[in-house]
């Protein structure tokens, strides 16, 4: 039985959302008002948990996306529960599909590129999830037991872009971003650093790989639909039987677009009367 939690956060605060992501935080509290739902920002978010002491948010080497990667886990762990992301819209109460794909209390679509096994952007976990708790001291070890100086530096871009098609060909390649030399000595990280330690966590711990392995599995491809389309005002009547479809009961979007276009001046509107 899931933890009927929802945490969202958005760092500026919630008065300061785009469209898009008010037309997505409503869809949660609509549609699931069996649910407790925390809208979080950077202050708040520390009302509810706390960071090892190596951790401090001003480091020049956390940016807010990461910020909010550990906050994921950190929140999960001691609470239970689901995140989704700001850009996350729901078109199915949770309660008529997660329980389905949650016998091992940890639930994450899957796939969402080739190196990738998991995504971030919609995680359902009980703080007593295995797999859950070794990826949340997993991924915070790795800030607590270094420093990436060369982040955000031209020297450290040089070298993101040299090793970055490299080493994300697959989730066994992407292994190589945890090793000694790239934390120690080039001191930089990719961006989807958090994908790839959940990597790590499945191809070298025996017991968390038959977890996932044994979890009814959902791909992150068919949520990424509706924002595929939008590159062509004549998919809006495409966009909307993908909605109609149920093919998948959530949608990520990107908070940059424009809401103001042809085609999401429809479609957000089509995801309202969708719900409704």
């Amino acid at each position: 039985m899931i933890t009927k939690k929802i945490w969202m956060f958005w760092s500026q605060g919630w008065a300061y959302t785009p469209s898009l992501v008010t037309h997505c935080k409503n869809s949660w509290a609509e549609l699931n008002p069996d649910y407790e739902l925390h809208l979080l920002d950077i202050e708040s978010l520390f009302d509810y948990i706390e960071f090892p002491k190596a951790i401090d948010i001003s480091r020049k080497d956390l940016t807010i996306q990461k910020i909010a990667a550990l906050a994921r886990l950190a929140l999960l762990s001691k609470y239970g529960g689901v995140w989704v992301d700001g850009t996350t819209m729901c078109t199915q109460p949770l309660s008529d599909w997660i329980e389905e794909y949650y016998s091992g209390q940890f639930f994450a679509f899957r796939n969402p590129g080739r190196d990738r096994l998991m995504a971030n952007w919609f995680i359902a976990a009980e703080p007593g999830s295995v797999i859950l708790q070794r990826m949340n001291r997993n991924f915070s070890d790795f800030y607590v037991n270094n420093y990436f100086s060369n982040m955000g530096t031209k020297h450290g871009e040089k070298m993101l872009d040299y090793l970055t098609p490299r080493w994300n060909a697959s989730p066994e390649s992407s292994l190589l971003w945890h090793n000694w030399f790239v934390r120690k000595i080039l001191r930089i990280y990719p961006y989807f650093i958090f994908h790839y330690t959940f990597n790590k966590l499945i191809l070298r711990d025996a017991e968390c790989a038959k977890l996932w392995n044994e979890t009814k599995s959902l791909s992150a491809e068919a949520p990424h639909l509706v924002q595929h389309l939008e590159h062509d005002m004549d998919n809006i009547e495409k966009a909307r039987k993908v909605i109609d479809s149920g093919v998948t009961p959530v949608h990520k979007l990107n908070w940059r677009v424009d809401s103001s276009s042809s085609y999401w001046s429809s479609v957000l509107p089509y995801f309202r009367q969708h719900n409704t």
